[in-house]
């Protein structure tokens, strides 16, 4: 067994065993792949995949397919420009599908912050420079009133600086609703047409009064002969754009997702294979078709990474010291070499002779460690003995849980929040070879090329905190 394949195997082994813990006495309740099947799976997917015609795109690391082009929302959150703003926690529909229980109004929270006032949400916006917002719930229409105080503040504040748009059902959707959210700058509305029996009429209304109407559903298997009927319709009406998800299940639907006969893929979150196989002939049917509409599969490895990685990049700054590094991937990373005092001091003076900026690297006395950012690594001599490697992942939190280091970060007057750092990953010593890999990789190509990294086996775990992982799941 190669290096490489044995972080493959430890890392599905992690994956299986916290799975296992998340969904307790149900996991043996689910039909998960066997070897067999997963190859299977994998093949059929790549013949889906390579029926696809050229227009049809693989983009943010091949974990996104998509025909035409994406929303300009879809293209906020794949950036990391966005936030989610759940604006309550209370639904009027019942779907089978939904992740989370929905028992109350609750108030607004994006990113586990809760925001009762909509101007501090704004002050929110501008200190993080989010470019798109999100608002969903729950179920907006439920609470219109507020759902109104928070688009026409963002709006008024921020105006096209931000992109906004809504999530709902549209059950409760009017023609005067409609109208009150475009006047106050909506710029797009995003249906669920499967909470509504595929039903159409509030689509059809929406699309009469704002500019950019989306429908957003998941993928569900047994509905593809209906989705395939309803694709045209969605183009005859103005639809701007079809995003369809990947199922996944959570503690809270998976008795209901176990009824339904479905086969479970191992991952972060536990995902439908059908579901990803459905979504993708949808893509492929409609360009066969010479269907116009924009069709997204919105996969979960897609949300997961780069809706998360976008959300550190946008903190991680706010904690990130002169002579560390944010990583593609939203990490923080510290790399140090360890010698004696002099050879520290010579190496200092060699920084400050090819222009290195002061702060750009730190000298800790009490460790004999010289702490240094990425520019300087060209600079560090090739015969110091070892390379030191740390990383912290970024955290923010409406407290303190005083378990890590945290900067607190003013919103206005009134309010402030926190980020945390927390080690990940620490001080992981690399020798001879394995500092040149490093050091090639990361001023060559960079980390971006997630495919030339993944040839250098015994940095595995340190190519975990430098870039995403390509390509859709893993079937296993």
């Amino acid at each position: 067994m190669t290096i490489k394949d044995h972080f493959r195997k430890a890392d599905r082994e992690k994956t299986v065993e916290l799975n296992r813990r998340e969904y307790g006495p149900s996991y043996d309740r689910f039909k998960w792949l066997d070897e067999g099947d997963a190859e299977k799976a994998s093949r059929e997917r790549e013949n889906i995949l390579a029926s696809l015609p050229g227009d049809v795109h693989r983009s943010f690391c091949d974990t996104k397919v998509h025909s035409v082009d994406l929303s300009p929302g879809c293209l906020l959150c794949g950036q990391g420009a966005w936030s989610c703003l759940f604006i309550n926690s209370i639904c009027n529909a019942s779907c089978f599908y939904c992740p989370t229980e929905q028992p109350s109004k609750s108030e607004p929270t994006t990113n586990g912050i809760p925001f009762q006032s909509p101007q501090t949400y704004v002050d929110y916006l501008k200190k993080f420079r989010i470019g798109g917002v999100g608002i969903s719930g729950g179920e907006p229409f439920l609470t219109f009133d507020r759902t109104m105080q928070f688009v026409s503040t963002i709006k008024r504040h921020l105006g096209s600086r931000v992109y906004l748009w809504m999530y709902t059902n549209g059950i409760l959707a009017t023609e005067e609703r409609l109208r009150k959210l475009r006047d106050a700058g909506l710029d797009e509305i995003r249906f669920d047409i499967t909470a509504n029996a595929y039903r159409l009429d509030k689509v059809r209304m929406a699309t009469g009064i704002l500019n950019r109407v989306t429908v957003e559903i998941p993928a569900i298997p047994e509905d593809y002969e209906v989705l395939k009927k309803v694709v045209p319709d969605l183009n005859e009406i103005g639809v701007k754009h079809l995003n369809l998800h990947q199922l996944r299940a959570t503690p809270h639907n998976c008795r209901n997702l176990l009824e339904r006969d479905y086969t479970f893929l191992h991952g972060t979150q536990v995902t439908v294979l059908e579901s990803e196989l459905a979504a993708l002939r949808i893509i492929g049917d409609a360009r066969e078709k010479k269907i116009g509409l924009p069709i997204n599969y919105c996969s979960f490895v897609f949300k997961n990474q780069f809706q998360t990685m976008g959300h550190r990049k946008r903190i991680a700054p706010h904690v990130c010291e002169a002579y560390e590094d944010v990583t593609p991937i939203g990490m923080i990373r510290r790399m140090a070499v360890k010698g004696e005092p002099g050879d520290l001091e010579a190496a200092i003076e060699v920084f400050k002779k090819n222009g290195g900026e002061k702060n750009s690297w730190h000298l800790d006395a009490t460790k004999g460690a010289l702490l240094f950012n990425q520019s300087l690594l060209p600079y560090v001599d090739s015969r110091m003995d070892s390379l030191f490697l740390t990383y912290y992942v970024p955290t923010l939190r409406p407290t303190v849980t005083y378990r890590n280091a945290f900067k607190e970060v003013s919103l206005n007057q009134k309010r402030k929040v926190f980020i945390e750092r927390r080690a990940v990953l620490k001080e992981r010593e690399l020798k001879g070879e394995s500092i040149e890999d490093f050091r090639r990789l990361l001023m060559g190509a960079g980390v971006q090329d997630r495919n030339g990294l993944r040839q250098v086996s015994d940095l595995e775990e340190i190519i975990e905190m430098e870039a995403a992982r390509p390509g859709l799941q893993e079937y296993y």
